[in-house]
């Protein structure tokens, strides 16, 4: 709420890191259509910091989803999206 105090919503392009993480390419030609400005392909996209990670405790994972629910509401509210953040089957991954 308070960037679109100063800049007009339209004027915003919110995207998640894991679309960008998934398919880079197409996450960075989002970015240049919001732009308006050409495509543009980058020779390689190189990942870093990456590792495996164990699975977060699933009693860990419900209480963080009830305790973010009302905060994910709003931004749903707000942006006219919904990121799926409190569905089970996004919670698994």
């Amino acid at each position: 709420q308070t960037w679109f105090r100063y800049f007009p919503q339209k004027q915003c392009l919110i995207l998640e890191s894991h679309q960008f993480y998934r398919n880079p390419a197409r996450t960075l030609n989002q970015v240049c259509q919001f732009l308006a400005i050409p495509s543009y392909r980058l020779p390689h996209f190189k990942t870093y910091n990456a590792g495996n990670y164990p699975a977060v405790d699933p009693g860990v994972r419900r209480q963080l989803t009830e305790y973010f629910k009302p905060h994910n509401l709003r931004l749903k509210m707000l942006l006219g999206e919904d990121f799926g953040w409190d569905r089970d089957s996004e919670l698994k991954d």
